[in-house]
């Protein structure tokens, strides 16, 4: 099967870049490689390349448009779409896992409301820690899904620095009568954030893993 020349490809990576701002090179790189494979099967059949580029490019259209899925906005649809039902996942089956946690908890009465307030303290600082240490040792790193986690650790980030202000301020001051904010939202929230933390960072790491090998 005949296969796209050098001034072919150039011409589709080009056309990818200013059409579709598809800026990383990583993420370009993958869609020239699939669309070229979808232009040399229909050149193989007779077709000329610009007719080729011109029914293959009206196909993949909508794929490569950028997403405007909420935080997902300015990502192309085929790779917002992956990293959505990825994070989506992750993220239902944490939250289930608290809840259930925090549920058991209030019903046997393990651990009590100033040992949580400590404990969501503690745990806060933790991730912010975790947080402020991945992101430096990640700062001149950059590719989509780096920039994109790195964003949602940064908004991560503050969260946890209020919720360790709201934890010390219960910590300081709960008594049997007066609680600043209720300690078992507090926990979930902890937990929720700490979840979405230890993720991100996770994918950070593995993005970081793969720029390492290519």
């Amino acid at each position: 099967m005949k296969t796209l020349n050098k001034e072919q490809l150039i011409h589709l990576d080009t056309f990818l870049l200013s059409h579709y701002q598809l800026k990383y090179d990583e993420v370009r790189e993958e869609v020239v490689d699939h669309i070229a494979c979808e232009i040399e099967e229909k050149i193989a059949i007779g077709a000329s390349y610009e007719e080729a580029f011109k029914v293959t490019l009206s196909k993949w259209n909508g794929t490569l448009r950028s997403s405007t899925m909420g935080i997902y906005s300015g990502i192309p649809n085929f790779i917002a779409k992956q990293m959505m039902w990825s994070d989506l996942k992750n993220q239902v089956r944490g939250i289930l896992l608290i809840g259930v946690l925090l549920w058991t908890n209030d019903f046997l009465q393990v651990v009590n409301d100033l040992l949580i307030a400590k404990l969501s303290l503690i745990l806060s600082i933790v991730t912010v820690i975790g947080i402020w240490g991945t992101l430096f040792y990640l700062k001149k790193e950059d590719s989509l899904r780096m920039t994109f986690y790195k964003t949602q650790l940064s908004g991560v980030f503050l969260c946890s620095l209020i919720i360790s202000t709201v934890a010390l301020f219960n910590t300081n001051y709960l008594t049997e009568s007066f609680n600043v904010f209720p300690n078992t939202v507090l926990a979930f929230i902890t937990l929720m954030t700490g979840m979405f933390a230890t993720d991100f960072i996770r994918k950070l790491w593995k993005e970081h893993k793969r720029i390492l090998m290519s």
